[in-house]
């Protein structure tokens, strides 16, 4: 038998957003309809025994030396066999038998006991380590609940607890896509997982410390400019600024991304961000307002075209024009007026006849392109123009064109692998950490050392 005890102002905006620390969770950015994913509650091989024990060794836990006795009730109530068994053991031991992520069963540890990073836990957070059977106004002498008392029982039963919760969601107080009142706040589980937490736990305070032991711990932090996808879900959000920014159309993703280059992330790590400003319209899309005012979209810049004298001079299509709604150029800051003295504002790449250099010639700045690896990665569907050496002469010369945020690069003498964030490289330094963040060997670019060395050495990456 089981027992359930309830237990734009543009620039300001833009730092404030970047120092969002996605590991501290205040109320204001827990999100009570979302706790953690399905998955990532059931994800019982998350861990091994040994790296369970690791991680309790790296946190100076007192459970990296703590002992307990295995016991208590196992699949079908069969009596679990007695045995002496280190905190790492049983962890992983009970995470198999209930099909539970064994950093779920930590994080309930921590949350309800303090048992990992308190130094000096006492006798009671061992015996009602992760508060089961234990209801806001019970006394911990009721005989009633003496039989979960102890360190093995209380993670046996409260992974058993979960499982239960998972397999028969309908049973509980608390479900999935249902709204209900707590603590005055309205919540709507948006998942099994986020009722089972209310169901064993009816409180937003305790559900919060969750999430922020959870992102502390556990959370994969992504490096800005990685384009990142919860695996069966349409959506693809770019990673910018501390945000999830979602894309809002295939041709948005198209014409601004390289969709080989998207990685799958979890919906528990993906809500760890907060949502970003939405990537709306296409790249260099032509677009009409309701005012009839024409822009030319930039990257997250929306340019003014000042005339239709200067529309059709620079050579534009009418029937390019896309008819859009306020809402979508308000996502966009207001850039530089497109005026007679532009030149193309849109871009071009350049090459003097009788010439191997290229340029990415831009409102009259010629950017050069000193290798064809940047030519093929930063502009694959653009066609170089011939012209005069004269006109190139003409243009301001600007700073080498870089590696774009997300690109994958190592050098053709170097076998490190870096990624390409905020215009900096940061290493990464183990196959751990590459494989971790879901990258694919096959979209590591090799390129010149002297492209390489465009962008800074930045922060190795970590997970």
């Amino acid at each position: 038998m089981r027992l359930n005890f309830f237990h734009k102002t543009a620039i300001l905006s833009l730092f404030l957003i970047s120092n969002i620390l996605i590991s501290n969770i205040s109320l204001a950015d827990f999100d009570p309809n979302f706790i953690i994913s399905d998955e990532d509650l059931l994800n019982k091989d998350a861990m091994t025994a040994d790296s369970i024990q690791s991680f309790l060794v790296g946190k100076n836990s007192t459970l990296a030396s703590y002992t307990c006795l295995a016991q208590g009730k196992g699949k079908d109530d069969a009596p679990i066999t007695e045995t002496i068994v280190t905190t790492g053991q049983a962890i992983y031991d009970i995470s198999q038998r209930w099909g539970i992520n064994p950093k779920f069963i930590l994080a309930t540890l921590q949350k309800e006991q303090s048992l990992i990073e308190d130094t000096a836990p006492s006798q009671k957070q061992y015996d009602w380590a992760t508060g089961y059977a234990v209801c806001d106004n019970c006394s911990l002498d009721d005989p009633a609940i003496q039989r979960w008392k102890g360190f093995y029982r209380q993670v046996n039963s409260a992974a058993a607890q979960f499982e239960y919760y998972m397999e028969h969601p309908n049973k509980f107080r608390f479900q999935k896509n249902k709204a209900y009142t707590i603590d005055s706040t309205s919540v709507t589980p948006a998942n099994d997982a986020t009722a089972a937490m209310y169901n064993y736990t009816p409180h937003l305070r305790g559900n919060q410390n969750f999430v922020a032991i959870w992102t502390r711990w556990f959370s994969k932090h992504y490096p800005d400019g990685s384009l990142v996808q919860v695996p069966g879900d349409a959506g693809v959000w770019y990673i910018q600024y501390g945000t999830r920014r979602p894309i809002k159309s295939k041709a948005a993703l198209s014409s601004r991304f390289n969709s080989a280059q998207i990685i799958p992330i979890s919906a528990t790590d993906l809500e760890g961000y907060p949502t970003g400003w939405p990537i709306t319209l296409p790249n260099y899309s032509l677009v009409r307002s309701p005012r009839k005012d024409i822009y030319l979209i930039v990257d997250d810049e929306r340019r003014l075209v000042s005339s239709m004298t200067v529309f059709k001079k620079i050579g534009w299509n009418p029937e390019e024009v896309i008819d859009v709604a306020q809402n979508d150029l308000d996502n966009f800051f207001e850039g530089e007026s497109i005026t007679e003295k532009s030149i193309y504002p849109d871009g071009a790449l350049l090459q003097a006849k009788n010439s191997i250099g290229v340029y990415f010639v831009k409102d009259g700045v010629k950017y050069p392109i000193i290798a064809e690896e940047l030519l093929k990665l930063n502009f694959p569907n653009k066609k170089i123009i011939k012209t005069s050496a004269t006109e190139l002469d003409g243009y301001t010369l600007g700073d080498p064109i870089k590696l774009k945020d997300g690109v994958l690069v190592r050098s053709k003498d170097n076998p490190s692998v870096y990624v390409i964030s905020n215009g900096a490289r940061r290493p990464i330094t183990s196959e751990e950490i590459f494989l971790g963040l879901g990258y694919k060997w096959s979209n590591v670019v090799v390129v010149p050392e002297n492209v390489l060395d465009l962008s800074p050495l930045s922060d190795p990456l970590s997970i």
